[in-house]
């Protein structure tokens, strides 16, 4: 890039070229500091995920806990990251993370079985624990969003040394 000012105007001059080379050069670092990145940001939102919720006291068998992953794919030249529970964990995540709201229908008879006989309570309580759980809902005990918002500075550092690695290859292109 040229520059030049005279006669109280000023000239800017870039050469496609140029160009070209710098982001081919920053193209290629990205993807790769990017992906670096992804597999960062996973790892630390995983555990904090996890810590959160032993730290709450949140677990039971250790089964959510131990089902949430840190996934980084690249389709069609996008990069993506997903940190949560498992598939067959999703259901469980969810009503943990959100809590289920008074009046929604019934848990599944059944599902609360190994819950209860964990916990000293005989199954012959299951109906009632169910339509208490139906009426008076669970509260909400959000796991995933806090881990995001308490690792803000983190992950803001480690998105703007992707930033330094593209800035350093179009200096180099």
């Amino acid at each position: 890039m040229a520059t030049g000012a005279s006669g109280g105007s000023v000239k800017i001059q870039v050469d496609d070229a140029d160009v070209r080379k710098g982001l081919n050069a920053s193209v290629e670092g990205s993807r790769v500091a990017m992906r670096q990145a992804f597999n960062d940001a996973g790892a630390l939102l995983q555990n904090a995920m996890r810590s959160r919720l032993e730290r709450d006291r949140k677990v039971d068998t250790g089964g959510l806990r131990d089902s949430i992953r840190a996934i980084v794919a690249d389709r069609r030249g996008r990069q993506f990251l997903e940190v949560g529970p498992d598939e067959a964990h999703a259901t469980q995540g969810a009503v943990i993370e959100m809590g289920r709201r008074a009046g929604a229908p019934m848990p599944p008879a059944g599902a609360l079985l190994p819950w209860m006989e964990r916990h000293g309570i005989a199954a012959e309580l299951e109906f009632v624990v169910r339509r208490n759980i139906s009426e008076r809902g669970t509260q909400p005990f959000p796991f995933a969003a806090p881990a995001l918002d308490e690792n803000a500075a983190p992950l803001d550092a480690l998105w703007a040394g992707v930033l330094d690695v593209i800035e350093h290859a179009w200096a180099k292109g």
